[in-house]
């Protein structure tokens, strides 16, 4: 089958096909064994790596995978004292729509024989490496995939088929040229020239992943964000210009309500858990969450309130508080 301009495609979505089979990475390797996955041990586990190097191991009977992009660019507006959040967060989850969405996609255009498995963040793939050799885009400097027409604000989700697809493109070209604003603006330096990205040292993994203490040498230069970091994409000149996403807009579950710092500071977990339902923010934890707003009220010169929750608290909080007081007293 050929994957032609027939199908019902909606707006803001971008797709391409590839054979499964091998797709060794020596980057993502190198990756690993240089530990900038930081905690994420999960990523150099031997079966995830065995399958995300042969992509015929992730169902049986697997011809080729369709690789989504979905453009999810949005204007946000962030008012002084209520902490900045990545751009994907501020609207419904996309673990949950987007695989809703290539559901639909696979179903509604037959792309299938007996069987589909959709991935979405959720399996051992390398999306990035997929999107690129299905020519959806170039890996840029800052380690993101760069689609030419929609730029880098791009989710990325595949589904494996036992369907035979034919059209396979080439990848894309390296459309970076001598820019490196990317990694000029990283304000942690956790941007490395071979275009792999330190979790060790990125605001984006602190924020989200980390469940524990954050090291000064990052939470000095996290600034007011509290969930995710933007900066390398939004100093990227192939995102100038770009239209905003329509379809996040029809698909969002629920905003993230606007918390100041201080009471995101002194959340509790029921209250996290009802405020930030069907929100990417849950991945953050209700500790996590609060700890980062705690940074950023320490960034904004907001110590007695850092004193405040050191005092109130037993858990993360008191640890990056102590941390952050016994810093300035130094």
């Amino acid at each position: 089958m050929l994957l032609d301009q027939d199908l019902s495609i909606p707006p803001d979505l971008e797709f391409s096909s590839i054979r499964v089979g091998s797709l060794y990475s020596e980057t993502y390797s190198n990756w690993i064994n240089s530990r900038y996955h930081a905690s994420m041990s999960y990523l150099a586990r031997s079966e995830r790596v065995m399958k995300s190097n042969d992509t015929s191991l992730l169902m049986q009977n697997s011809k080729s995978i369709i690789v989504f992009l979905l453009n999810y660019r949005r204007k946000n507006s962030f008012r002084e004292g209520y902490g900045r959040i990545a751009t994907y967060a501020s609207f419904g989850d996309y673990h949950k729509f987007f695989p809703r969405l290539i559901d639909k996609f696979m179903t509604e255009n037959k792309l299938f024989v007996s069987n589909f498995k959709t991935y979405v963040d959720t399996g051992p793939l390398l999306e990035r490496g997929l999107a690129k050799n299905s020519s959806l885009g170039w890996v840029g400097k800052n380690s993101m995939l760069i689609n030419s027409a929609m730029g880098s604000f791009t989710f990325i989700g595949a589904a494996v088929t036992d369907l035979c697809i034919d059209n396979f493109s080439p990848s894309s070209s390296d459309l970076c040229g001598k820019c490196t604003k990317c990694i000029e603006s990283c304000p942690t330096g956790a941007i490395n020239l071979d275009r792999t990205l330190n979790s060790n040292l990125c605001i984006s993994y602190h924020t989200i992943e980390n469940r524990g203490i954050i090291p000064m040498e990052v939470s000095a230069r996290m600034d007011d964000m509290i969930f995710g970091c933007d900066i390398c994409n939004n100093v990227c000149p192939w995102n100038a210009g770009k239209r905003d996403s329509s379809l996040v807009e029809v698909r969002q579950e629920s905003y993230p309500p606007k918390m100041k710092l201080e009471d995101i500071a002194f959340i509790d977990k029921e209250s996290f858990n009802e405020i930030y339902r069907g929100s990417a923010i849950k991945r953050a934890t209700h500790e996590g969450f609060a700890r980062n707003a705690l940074i950023a009220l320490y960034n904004s010169g907001q110590k007695e309130l850092v004193r405040e929750v050191a005092r109130h608290f037993t858990d993360l909080r008191r640890d990056q508080a102590l941390l952050l007081l016994d810093d300035q007293s130094r």
